[in-house]
């Protein structure tokens, strides 16, 4: 694991409720472990990022954020479990309602 990698783990740590860890690190796992399936959830998404009008990234303490609803200072280069976020129904942090993704069942 890089240092950035060690970094931005323990930010997410430190930042985030103890659910909001499970998920961050179940996001990880899917990414790592389960690409076909992570592959397939993001196929079968519907809906759109509101970006920055969602604020995932300013709730998350994420430090690459400029500050409400301002945005990210790295939008183009964004890591890749930005992107992806959600990958599916679970994965969406319930304090982000303003999230439009969603999934036919």
């Amino acid at each position: 694991m890089s240092p950035k990698q060690k970094f931005n783990l323990v930010h997410t740590l430190l930042h985030s409720t103890p659910y909001e860890w499970y998920l961050s690190l179940r996001r990880r796992f899917l990414v790592k472990f389960r690409k076909k399936y992570v592959e397939q959830s993001i196929a079968k998404r519907k809906g759109y990022c509101q970006f920055p009008d969602c604020d995932c990234c300013y709730w998350a303490n994420c430090k690459y954020c400029l500050g409400y609803k301002k945005g990210c200072a790295i939008r183009n280069n964004e890591p890749v479990l930005c992107k992806l976020y959600p990958i599916d129904s679970k994965d969406k942090i319930p304090r982000f309602p303003e999230c439009t993704y969603y999934w036919d069942k």
